[in-house]
């Protein structure tokens, strides 16, 4: 539910609680505070597009400075894209819809090689948070893994040689993309701890670019009255909001 001010009459002290998505037609475009499933108060960015809908954005943003890594072999990235926090209020409130917005170039590549490098991303469908691990092979010398995001940036991607990771541990099938996935945290460690590589080895990741949005849908209100007869836009894999 939405959190209101208290008032210091009788009428405060009753229980006004709505349920999550009774009152979301009352927002505006910008940041407001909500209660999660716990009661606890959560900020949140809330985005009323020109049809009426009002969808919740949440990840991270001017990252230009940060995320400037393209084939590279040995820095140790760490970064956090969805709050733990945030996650929960995703778990928590009802929507009908979802969707990525970036500019992010991510691969992971382990050729010949391997290292410790690992994702977590939060599935929008199933609403669970998965750990996407690399299967650690004996030294095989022929194995191939490439993880990327989808070009819509909406899922995940694995490829590779006749020997791969792909399929286990979380990772997707071989040639073939996830559904909508939220990209939560990324460990990108390259040479970390029982890392190897044979000749010839490609042990690098790229991550270059400078914002990562997720939207989800909570409701479809009434299109304000100066958007009313204009139409809206949607293509397969994004949204303009």
């Amino acid at each position: 539910m939405v959190t209101t001010p208290a008032r210091d009459d009788a009428a405060s002290k009753q229980d006004t609680s709505t349920p999550f998505n009774s009152d979301w037609c009352d927002l505006e475009t910008g940041y407001t505070t909500i209660t999660d499933a716990d009661g606890r108060p959560r900020s949140v960015y809330i985005s009323v597009t020109r049809d009426g809908a009002v969808w919740l954005r949440a990840g991270v943003e001017n990252k230009a400075s940060d995320w400037i890594y393209s084939h590279e072999t040995s820095h140790y990235l760490r970064a956090t894209i969805l709050t733990t926090e945030m996650v929960q209020v995703l778990t928590s409130i009802n929507y009908t819809d979802y969707c990525v917005l970036s500019d992010l170039q991510m691969v992971v590549q382990m050729k010949s090689g391997w290292h410790p490098s690992y994702l977590v991303a939060y599935n929008a469908a199933a609403k669970r948070t998965r750990t996407l691990i690399f299967k650690k092979n004996n030294r095989d010398c022929h194995v191939a893994t490439n993880l990327t995001l989808t070009p819509s940036k909406q899922g995940l991607f694995c490829n590779g040689g006749r020997r791969h990771s792909c399929g286990v541990r979380h990772l997707p099938r071989i040639s073939e993309a996830t559904p909508t996935m939220f990209l939560k945290y990324v460990n990108l460690d390259p040479r970390g701890m029982d890392h190897w590589e044979c000749e010839a080895a490609d042990n690098s990741y790229t991550f270059h670019g400078s914002y990562y949005h997720v939207y989800v849908k909570l409701k479809m209100c009434p299109a304000p009255t100066e958007f009313r007869h204009q139409p809206t836009v949607r293509q397969v894999g994004w949204y303009a909001i």
